[in-house]
């Protein structure tokens, strides 16, 4: 199953134009169809607060039945006649809505104040480049007619010659504002590549390591060689050298026969 809406489940916003097409054909459709119909003319012309919508299988319905012979008949014997072609699946869509009260999820990226400033500012400087190509062309063209009354020439070719440079001008200040569009841009994706780059790096980094396994280690150096020596070494008695040198990790030298 394809995740497009089925026919039966998708509705169009019940426009104005749309109800004052649907309401002749009330007394003159089959009456499952008059019956649905009415009740969707009377909802749109009480509802404020809502779009009010109605069914693309109705629409469908209605369509289908006007192309046939008794719906023809039906729709020419209205007075003034009604045209069929009026009726089908584009001039009623025409206009119309897909789900018009479906409620989109907010946009996931929120602006920041800076963001919101930079971008006002890039909106003025790209308003006072267009206002100042048209000045420049008007006032190029403008010159132009100026300086051709002094050449004797006549109307027609000095408004030719006023027109051909106005011309140029309008072409080169377009190439600079293209030029200068795409710096702009370019400025912009390399700054936002430089935030997401920064933003990635200043994320924390994890450099704890196991303290359960550093402690061990620890334990494991500090701890007696032997479980079994005792804690205390007392000079007194006749082990306790052998028990010091056994700490001391010393070999005892063999007693010579």
């Amino acid at each position: 199953m394809n995740g497009f809406t089925e026919p039966d489940s998708l509705r169009v916003s019940l426009e104005p134009h749309l109800v004052e097409t649907l309401r002749p054909l009330i007394n003159i459709i089959p009456v499952p169809l008059s019956s649905e119909l009415s009740q969707l003319l009377e909802i749109a012309s009480s509802s404020q607060s809502t779009t009010p919508t109605i069914s693309y299988a109705l629409l469908q319905s209605i369509s289908r039945w006007v192309r046939t012979e008794v719906g023809e008949r039906a729709l020419k014997s209205k007075d003034p006649p009604l045209d069929p072609l009026d009726y089908n699946m584009v001039p009623l869509l025409a206009g119309t809505r897909a789900s018009p009260n479906k409620k989109f999820p907010p946009s996931s990226h929120v602006s920041t104040p800076s963001e919101s400033a930079l971008r006002e500012i890039s909106d003025r400087q790209a308003i006072v480049a267009v206002l100042n190509t048209l000045l420049s062309v008007v006032c190029t063209g403008a010159a132009t007619w100026w300086a051709a009354q002094r050449t004797g020439w006549r109307d027609e070719w000095k408004v030719l010659l006023s027109l051909f440079v106005a011309t140029i001008v309008a072409i080169s200040e377009i190439t600079l504002y293209i030029i200068w569009e795409s710096h702009r841009e370019r400025r912009h994706r390399t700054k936002i590549k430089t935030q997401n780059k920064r933003s990635f790096h200043s994320r924390p980094v994890s450099t704890n390591t196991n303290s359960c396994d550093t402690d061990e280690r620890i334990s494991s150096k500090s701890a007696p060689l032997d479980d079994d020596l005792p804690q205390s070494i007392d000079p007194h008695q006749p082990s306790g050298g052998k028990v010091l040198r056994q700490r001391l990790g010393v070999k005892s030298k063999p007693h010579s026969g």
